[in-house]
């Protein structure tokens, strides 16, 4: 896919990543290595989704190194005086399926810089979005796998990277296998939001969010609690709804700075 520009979105996406950290060259020491894997992307001139595998290795003249393979990165982009600039940027690592979750509390959040088309989720013009998590929680708490598979946009690209898990799912059908997965193997879950925000440009929502869950281990009977998770959710209009095109859950991860 390309922008309306017609520039690809590993371009794009470069070119803002570079963009961000040129302002920073002073503290780097031997430059900066990094590699984009664009997954999916889609939006218009005015707002845009990239979701990409990314790998990076920064060297900082104190000594500190950044290397990391096999990160996820979500970028929501909106136009700014003629440029498309990082609106909400989600960087994560899957956790590691051998550690244990942390159960720590969710963080305050600060209060965003609000601009035309971004609020905090308390405002009635932006109901349907709050309702959008309410549904996403009532789903997940009554295990109802067809109501949480309505939420979710049609497209075969779709991409959601899960907190665990060393690949990203795509489309219906992965996740609807994963969904099953989880219902087979734990009960009870509950799901909690904290101080979600909305960014929305045209046709085209941006979720962000922190999250408290917890569920019921069948094998082991073992109550599991994670906190805090960071999710970011895209929503893309389809049909007269407002549905999910791109997900992305994570933890604070111990070996990513």
């Amino acid at each position: 896919m390309t922008s309306q520009a017609g520039v690809s979105p590993k371009v794009m996406i470069t070119t803002v990543w570079m963009t961000c950290i040129s302002v920073q060259d002073a503290i780097f020491k031997n430059g900066v290595d990094i590699q984009l894997d664009p997954l999916d992307s889609f939006g218009n001139g005015k707002a845009m989704m990239v979701a990409c595998r990314f790998k990076r290795d920064i060297q900082f003249k104190n000594g500190l190194r950044l290397k990391d393979d096999d990160l996820r990165l979500t970028f929501y982009l909106v136009e700014h005086q003629g440029k498309l600039k990082i609106r909400h940027g989600h960087l994560s690592k899957a956790w590691p399926e051998t550690t244990p979750f942390p159960v720590n509390p969710v963080p305050q959040r600060p209060q965003p810089e609000l601009a035309g088309h971004s609020a905090r989720l308390d405002s009635i013009s932006i109901a349907p979005f709050l309702d959008a998590l309410n549904r996403r929680v009532n789903y997940s708490e009554s295990v109802d796998m067809d109501g949480l598979e309505s939420l979710q946009h049609p497209s075969q690209s779709r991409i959601y990277f899960p907190i665990q898990g060393s690949t990203e799912l795509r489309g219906t059908r992965q996740y609807t296998q994963y969904l099953h997965a989880l219902a087979e193997k734990y009960a009870n879950p509950l799901l909690k939001y904290h101080h979600p925000v909305a960014f929305r440009d045209q046709s085209l929502v941006c979720l962000s969010t922190y999250a408290e869950s917890s569920c019921l281990d069948k094998t082991t009977g073992e109550k599991i609690s994670v906190s805090p998770l960071r999710v970011t959710y895209i929503l893309q209009e389809h049909e007269g709804q407002w549905l999910c095109r791109h997900s992305h859950w994570s933890l604070p991860h111990p070996d990513v700075v």
